[in-house]
Order: C-alpha cells, then structure tokens, then sequence
C-alpha cells in the first residue's frame, strides 16, 4: 500500500443533490413557521387601506445584525465530508505504510484507517477524532497512538448565484467576508458592449440566506457606499444571490395551491398572480393578505383585503415586478415578526428557485473545479 491514498471519487452531481435537498428543507421548514400564531399583545400596527383605489404603506424596520456576524469564525474546525486529514501513528515502525496516511473524510461521515473499523469523523475536531482512532487500534497494537492533523479544509462551502461573473460553490477554507465572497465570484456583472459599468445585478433585492433566515443586509450599502457594518463573514452553508435587473417575477407564498415565483406582466393584479399560484387554500386568512414592495433590506408592506376584493366590494390591485404576496393561514398580530418569517420564507423560495436553475444549467465537470477530481 502506497504512504498517500489516492483521493476518492467525488461526484459534482452528488453534492449539489445535497445542496437542492437543503434548500427544500429550509424552504418546507420555514413555510410551516410562516403559519404559526403571533402573539396577540404585542400589536404595534393596525393596518388598513386607505381606500380602493391606494394602499396604505408601513415601513418595517428590520432587526439589526448581530455583533456576532462581523467577526471571523472562532474556535476548533470541526471536520466534515471531503475535509483532507494527515493521520500519524507515531510509535509505528519505519517501515510500517501506515505510519503516516494521507485520506478523506468520505461522503457517509466516516474514515477508514488500517485495521480500525469505520470511525465517524463528521462534527468531530482533529483532537477527538485522534482519541477515536487510538481507542480504535487498540485491540490490534499493545501502544496505539494516533494524531490527527487537517491538510485541507473542503467541506465547509458557500454558494453565490446571479449576476456575478463566477457564479459557484466555493470552498470557505479560511475567513472570509461577504465582499470577499463576491470577489471571489469575479465581482458584479457590468453590462458589455454598451460603454459603461452599469451593474447588471439588482443590489435592493440581493440576498444571504443562512440557516434558513434572510439577514438583514443592505446591498446597496455595502457594495456602493462601502457601508463595511454590512460586511458579515461567511458560513458554512450560506446562500448569496445577486437578481439581475431584468427579473420580470413576483414571488406568491403562503396559503395557496403552489407557493412559487410567477412572471409579472402589464397589468397583472393580485387576483390573477394568485391564481398562477393555483389559488387560495381552504385556510387562508384572505383578509390579511399582505403585499411587501421595495428592497428586502427596508421593505414597505401593505395590509389587503383579499376577500373583499375577490367578492367584488373593493378593486384589484396591481402589482409589480419583485413584490411579495403572502397568504397567511393562521392570524398574526405583530407586523415587524411576521415580516421577517415571510422575508425569510422569500429568501429560503428564491434559494431553491435559482439552485435548481443552476443544476439544470450547469455542467458536472465545471461546477465546482476546486473539489478533488477523479
């Protein structure tokens, strides 16, 4: 046996089925959080319209970020599928092709290593995985004794999409900031052939979708104004999307049929976007339905009387690209929090919308070039 281990075969395609899959799951997870019931004491604003004709807005302002998201990561790296580690026995003989072996935390969690069993190396750090592997040997070596070290850290990832240059999943293998991150997708898109830097990315309608909530970024901000309070370091997992300009969508979630994105054409009203989205469920609290115009980092929101529209008392109202509808099924008191669920629903729809997107359109060989190839 050779001292290295060849490298495992990773197939691309594997990890973005896990990617899609956490997606969904954050969107199911945070489509049953949008129903639940609010407290009813904590009512800060009673919506109403003003008249058939015209909404009346609330501004919401959003939670800020915590001190927590601009500060590097810290503490022990805990190990994850793909991660390179570096195993030494240290009291092996010379001649031993197990004294020192190069491998892979495999795709199921585990490490394989010289006449241990299967060891779960996921969520460990490189000290208790070190104690496992010892404890392991044991009943084949008199004085096993094992250190673990990290060579290459693979399993940590962030995904950016949209309108960048490199849109990927990248390898989060040190620090690194939300510009950061968009540098490393080769920066904003500007339009070409046209004499000019126009970005061609929607700034008020960027997302950073993390662990299933939308954080309170403003864009525009950070990227135009260099507003660095905006400027969070990475996750593991985190999701960045930049929607180009031309985006001709509204988003339809809540109580209805299919909760989706739909296109927006001239015209087009509430009554018709819901009906793209296959209608209103049996529960939805149509009285309430609310309507989020605007940048997702300052949303203006509206409070509708669908029911009164749909039964003729009150006109349709007409919508534009980018707004939000949500149905609730459940009642809600407190506008500020059910604004963050629905703005988290948005982020976690628009996620899986654009990485099936991606997977559809992408190549295999070329989606992630920094994973170790067959």
């Amino acid at each position: 046996m050779n001292d290295v281990m060849k490298a495992p075969v990773y197939r691309i395609s594997s990890h973005l089925g896990r990617l899609f899959a956490s997606l969904m799951i954050g969107v199911a997870i945070f489509y049953l959080s949008a129903c639940r019931t609010l407290p009813p004491d904590e009512v800060t604003f009673d919506p109403r319209l003003e008249s058939p004709a015209g909404l009346s807005w609330q501004s919401v302002d959003r939670p800020p970020l915590q001190p927590a998201d601009l500060l590097p990561p810290a503490g022990p790296y805990h190990l994850g599928p793909g991660d390179e580690i570096v195993i030494y026995r240290l009291n092996a003989r010379e001649d031993d092709p197990n004294a020192s072996l190069r491998t892979f935390v495999m795709p199921d969690g585990f490490v394989h290593y010289d006449l241990a069993p299967p060891v779960q190396a996921v969520g460990k750090t490189v000290s208790e995985l070190s104690r496992e592997l010892t404890e392991a040997l044991r009943a084949y070596y008199r004085r096993p004794d094992v250190s673990v070290s990290l060579h290459t850290a693979q399993s940590r990832r962030f995904t950016i999409l949209g309108k960048v240059n490199s849109p990927n999943i990248y390898q989060l293998n040190q620090p690194t900031t939300l510009i950061d991150g968009i540098a490393r997708a080769g920066g904003i898109e500007i339009a070409g052939g046209t004499g000019t830097t126009e970005e061609l990315a929607d700034l008020s309608r960027a997302i950073l979708a993390r662990d299933g909530r939308l954080l309170p970024i403003d864009f525009e901000a950070l990227v135009n104004r260099g507003d660095m309070r905006f400027n969070v370091y990475l996750r593991d997992q985190d999701f960045i999307f930049l929607p180009p300009k031309s985006t001709l969508e509204i988003l339809v979630l809540g109580g209805v049929g299919t909760p989706k994105a739909v296109g927006w054409r001239e015209g087009q009203g509430i009554v018709g976007a819901i009906a793209e989205a296959d209608g209103l469920l049996p529960n939805a609290h149509s009285r309430r339905m609310l309507l989020l115009r605007g940048s997702f980092s300052n949303p203006r929101v509206a409070v509708i009387n669908l029911d009164a529209i749909l039964r003729g008392r009150e006109s349709d109202i007409p919508v534009l690209p980018g707004d939000v509808l949500f149905i609730p099924t459940s009642p809600w008191e407190r506008l500020e929090r059910y604004v963050e669920v629905i703005l988290s629903t948005a982020a976690n729809t628009v996620a899986a919308n654009e990485g099936v997107r991606f997977i559809e359109g992408a190549d295999a060989e070329t989606v992630r070039p920094d994973l170790p190839q067959p």
